[in-house]
Order: structure tokens, then sequence, then C-alpha cells
């Protein structure tokens, strides 16, 4: 009888877990945004966001883990400040990790348009 008073935080645990960052897709982000950059700065950009997508992609993996770990034990009695905690993905995160890689995609768009393609 406790496994079903059980089931549906075990429902709602799951579901908010976050995703792992390879599962995230970009944001559209248009192209036309780095119209006016040059090749260098293009690829100055492109080396920033990419730093900064790495760092986020890390948190968002960690996330990804925990929630994981944590989803796997929740047939373990929880507590009411427990399952806030179990539900609390960082949607932020996935956002941040989600725009940086439309920002990649159009500075790659905007540097083949260039004939300057950035490297990979």
């Amino acid at each position: 009888m406790k496994i079903f008073r059980l089931l549906p935080l075990a429902v709602v645990a799951i579901a908010g877990c976050a995703e792992h960052s390879v599962s995230i897709s970009p944001f559209f982000v248009p192209a036309s945004q780095y119209a006016g950059y040059s090749c260098l700065q293009l690829r100055l950009e492109a080396k920033r966001v990419e730093e900064d997508l790495e760092g986020f992609t890390t948190v968002q993996d960690r996330l990804a883990t925990r929630d994981t770990m944590l989803a796997a034990a929740v047939l373990v009695p929880v507590t009411s400040p427990a399952v806030y905690f179990l539900t609390g993905g960082n949607a932020d995160t996935a956002d941040a990790v989600a725009q940086y890689r439309g920002e990649l995609v159009a500075m790659q768009k905007q540097a083949i348009l260039k004939d300057c393609p950035l490297p990979t």
C-alpha cells in the first residue's frame, strides 16, 4: 500500500529531471545577428561562446546525473523538503546551453556566408 502513495512522487521526480546536455537542442538565433562581424570577430566570439557553453554543459550534466540518482532513490521514504529538492531541475542552465548552441550555429552560418568557416 505504501508503494502506491509513493508512485505519484516517482512520476513527479522523473518528470522534473534535468536532461543531459547532449539532448538539448539549440535555440534559433538569426545568422544576421552576426552580419556586421569580421571573420576575426566571428572566430573570437565563437571561441568565447564555446568556452561559456563548455561550463554550462558541465553544470547541466552534473544536474542530470544528480537527478537520475535521486529519481532512482525515490522509492525510499521521502520528506516534503526532499520532494522539493528532487523536482528542482535547473531550467536556466538548460536554456543557457540551448542559447549558446544557437549562437554557435548562427555564427557558423554567417562565417560560411563570409567565406571564412569557423574551426570545429
